[in-house]
């Protein structure tokens, strides 16, 4: 059994060799995302470095991930940038407008970015397009797969929620989030949008 256990091509060390790969990720993906203009960009390099993983093509990730990072710059940073007014509109909205249909608009507005950046990131990681093409995209897709991107609301909202509404989840699960969380969940994402792009390139 311990023989088993250690043997480098069983399942407790590809599960071992994994969460190691999900932890470099994680880390390389905060890191690029610190200043936060370069979270598109550092997005496309994660979802293309989880593409790869999922392919089976992902021998060296280091220099993987900043490749794919350099690749994306101008295109991911720029659909970022087409986003992320929406999104911090929508916020302060919600942060100064006490109630109302204005605060129900951007609520609304805010579900709707979500959808976008669910497909967003993994498309200019996977295909060669305008920023402006990729929002514009992203938007349809994620109009004409909405089962799928509420699959995935899900799956990103259960840790939210639970952050938001225990403060010992928040505590261990913060830890989570820093050393393999959102590329964990990134890769779950990942996993159902498979199908989404097996439709495209039929």
């Amino acid at each position: 059994m311990l023989k088993g256990l250690f043997d480098p091509d069983g399942v407790f060390a590809r599960a071992m060799d994994w969460v190691g790969r999900m932890v470099l990720l994680n880390v390389l993906f905060l890191l690029c995302s610190i200043p936060v203009i370069t979270f598109g960009a550092s997005s496309a390099a994660l979802y293309g470095c989880i593409q790869k993983m999922q392919k089976g093509d992902d021998n060296k990730l280091l220099p993987l991930f900043f490749k794919t990072f350099a690749a994306n710059f101008k295109t991911a940073t720029l659909a970022w940038l087409i986003l992320l007014p929406f999104v911090a509109l929508c916020v302060v909205d919600l942060l100064i407008v006490p109630s109302g249909l204005w605060r129900m608009i951007a609520t609304l507005g805010l579900q709707v970015c979500a959808m976008v950046a669910v497909l967003l990131f993994p498309l200019c990681a996977r295909y060669e397009n305008r920023s402006a093409t990729h929002v514009k995209n992203a938007f349809l897709l994620a109009i004409g797969n909405l089962p799928r991107v509420l699959a995935i609301f899900v799956i990103w909202g259960i840790p939210i929620a639970a952050c938001l509404l225990w403060g010992t989840v928040l505590y261990v699960l913060s830890i989570m989030w820093v050393l393999f969380g959102y590329a964990m969940l990134s890769w779950l994402n990942q996993a159902l949008l498979w199908p989404i792009f097996d439709k495209l390139e039929a």
